[in-house]
């Protein structure tokens, strides 16, 4: 039950910032103790899941909002086209540019599918799990005790 919350959060996430799948996963680490790895692959299954929906989506529906024209825009994807995968790798792993916006770009950028599925696939899995196994070594630093009993039953 536990892992498929995750996933289900991971593939919320991208398309409801109010819902942060780094926020779940650190205090996952914190106050949890399910395996690290484990916690990390669910999440980034389920980012990928979102992602690759933005993917297929994006050019036919979401490009066509307003604010994520002007967003495309202001980014320029023929700009980056040549180095493509380095910048999808730099989205997927530190979040810079957004992956909401890659995976919109990516189709226009002629970035095949599984090539951005793997590159946001692995980019997520190893951005997540940096952060459970750190936050689960602050474990001795952070007072588990103080978080109430029924939110740390959801870790």
């Amino acid at each position: 039950m536990f892992y498929a919350l995750t996933a289900l959060m991971g593939a919320i996430s991208p398309a409801f910032p109010l819902i942060s799948i780094e926020a779940w996963a650190i205090f996952v680490g914190l106050v949890g103790s399910k395996p690290w790895f484990a916690t990390a692959l669910a999440a980034a299954v389920g980012q990928l899941v979102c992602f690759s929906a933005i993917y297929f989506l994006g050019d036919r529906y979401v490009s066509k909002l307003p604010w994520v024209q002007r967003k495309l825009a202001f980014f320029e994807p023929g700009r980056y086209q040549r180095h493509a995968k380095w910048f999808y790798g730099t989205g997927a792993v530190i979040g810079v540019p957004p992956l909401n916006l890659i995976s919109i770009a990516a189709p226009v950028m002629d970035v095949s599918y599984p090539v951005f599925a793997t590159i946001a696939f692995v980019g997520r899995l190893l951005r997540l799990s940096v952060l459970v196994a750190f936050a689960q070594k602050a474990q001795a630093w952070f007072p588990v005790d103080a978080v109430p009993a029924w939110l740390r039953a959801f870790a």
